[in-house]
């Protein structure tokens, strides 16, 4: 049967392959352990789950990759050789890496000797509910390539095929490391696990998640490469979309790519082509991790498509930066509001959410916002009875030789306006509204004499209440009031100016609007 999708958006959340091992004890390693952390979804907006079951290993006894837990021994302790290359805790430190390593580890093979597979059990419970089951696969996932022999998490093939990877003549970061889908033997051996994928689960459709990691090729081949994996992707969408679950219904094929389109086909992952070629099902866009990017040009990827049987969802990250080297502020309920009514305004038919998960990977406040996000963040007409914020971010995710696009920092001069075009969706019907700009140190004592204009329309500095959290790295978060009526759909231009000899440098900047 079609699943009941009684709002027209929703929310697509996407579990990873190891959270609940991490954060769950061994007792709840069972049926209805699995089945709580699904349970937590029911009667929101949730309408899809994205199940991840892989890194470079798996967390499920695959029959073609190797499992999580291969090498390890249940009755040694975290010091076995499987963890030597996970640097031990400090003396004294809140987090012994090792550990926990150990636990995930521990927690998997548990499952797996009671004969529980943990991915059939949640699938299952998601269709019961009636949220949409779908099982993510990350195509090119580096952790633990930090160091260059690898960790517990790598598998044995990327161990001992170093030929196979995308750096090449140097190997200085993790994803110099990553796969180099150029290679026939590395597509061959990811077009294994999704034969498996498919063949083992009855899922509503299989994710390939290329942004865990989305460095695929060799540094300068990644167009002409990427036309032998849109090649190589009409051979799995054959596949995929060819197989019927035990459901009865077509298994669909989704991939998540960055949140450009030039970008994305920059890095021969050129999602647009794969639409236009009725190769895929589903389209999420959205950024790597650094920081969510606030400003997805949804719009552009459906003209670019140009067909509307794909669906288009733009996807939120946990992490919010104004820039690459700046520390970070974690989602809050409103922050998510902003990005999913900018989202949702520009013609996405899902906010996806990508490490939102219930603890520790999540919100700023899980207790309070990560149910008000379930039960608000999916649909327009829930998320205007919310306070919403709207930050300046960036892209996270670019080509190999080509420009950061970062707004910010950015200097405020004598005269000379700093200028923001930001994105809010749907103008508010009334409400208020206001402007926070932060400040570094440096600016500290002149930061009275700078002007703030919306759309051309003054909005002097207020003494009103600055959202939380904050963001560490601005010395002075200052707010200045926005008349309602100076407010447009979708962009808005926010500039400002300062009538001091002296420059300030402003490091953050937010449209907040309130309901009330």
């Amino acid at each position: 049967m079609e699943l009941p999708l009684t709002l027209k958006h929703g929310i697509a959340l996407n579990e990873d392959s190891s959270h609940f091992f991490y954060t769950r004890t061994p007792e709840e390693m069972s049926v209805e352990g699995l089945r709580a952390l699904v349970e937590q979804y029911r009667d929101t907006q949730v309408r899809e789950l994205f199940f991840n079951v892989n890194a470079q290993t798996t967390s499920y006894a695959s029959d073609v990759w190797e499992p999580v837990w291969h090498g390890f021994d249940p009755s040694l302790d975290e010091n076995q050789a499987v963890f030597r290359t996970i640097p031990e805790a400090a003396p004294g430190a809140a987090v012994n890496r090792r550990r926990r390593a150990w636990g995930f580890v521990r927690n998997a093979l548990l499952l797996h000797e009671r004969g529980i597979d943990p991915y059939a059990v949640w699938l299952a419970r998601s269709r019961e509910l009636g949220i949409s089951p779908w099982v993510s696969m990350r195509m090119n996932d580096v952790h633990g390539l930090g160091v260059e022999t690898g960790q517990y998490i790598n598998s044995t093939f990327w161990k001992r095929r170093p030929d196979l990877r995308r750096g090449g003549y140097c190997a200085e970061a993790s994803i110099d490391r990553a796969f180099d889908y150029g290679k026939q033997d590395v597509r061959d051996y990811h077009f294994g696990l999704i034969q498996e994928l498919v063949a083992r689960y009855d899922m509503d459709g299989l994710e390939l998640d290329w942004m865990r990691f989305p460095w695929h090729f060799r540094p300068g081949y990644e167009l002409e490469d990427g036309v032998l994996l849109t090649e190589w992707l009409r051979e799995v969408s054959r596949f995929v979309r060819g197989h019927s679950g035990a459901s009865g219904r077509k298994t669909r094929l989704a991939v998540r790519v960055p949140s450009h389109p030039l970008t994305a086909r920059a890095m021969g992952l050129d999602a647009v082509e794969w639409a236009r070629q009725g190769l895929v099902d589903r389209i999420t866009a959205g950024a790597f991790y650094s920081t969510a990017d606030m400003d997805i040009p949804v719009e552009l990827w459906r003209e670019l498509i140009g067909r509307d049987d794909v669906v288009l969802a733009a996807g939120m990250d946990h992490n919010i930066r104004p820039c690459y080297t700046s520390s970070r502020v974690l989602a809050d309920a409103a922050l998510t509001f902003g990005a999913a009514a900018s989202f949702f305004h520009r013609g996405a038919e899902r906010v996806y959410l990508f490490n939102f998960m219930d603890s520790e990977t999540g919100v700023n406040d899980p207790a309070t916002d990560y149910p008000l996000i379930l039960n608000n963040a999916g649909e327009p007409s829930t998320i205007g009875r919310h306070v919403r914020r709207h930050a300046v971010t960036f892209p996270d995710t670019r080509a190999p030789g080509t420009p950061e696009s970062c707004l910010l920092p950015a200097t405020c001069r004598n005269n000379q306006r700093s200028a923001f075009r930001i994105h809010i969706g749907p103008k508010p019907d009334g409400g208020t509204a206001c402007a926070v700009l932060g400040y570094d140190n440096d600016s500290a004592a002149g930061v009275r004499a700078v002007e703030v204009w919306l759309n051309g329309i003054s909005c002097p500095a207020d003494t009103g209440d600055i959202p939380s959290p904050g963001w560490d790295d601005a010395a002075i978060l200052r707010r200045y009031e926005i008349p309602v009526g100076a407010i447009k759909n979708g962009y808005n231009l926010l500039e400002a100016s300062t009538q001091s000899e002296n420059p300030h440098t402003i490091v953050w900047v937010e449209i907040v609007i309130s309901p009330e």
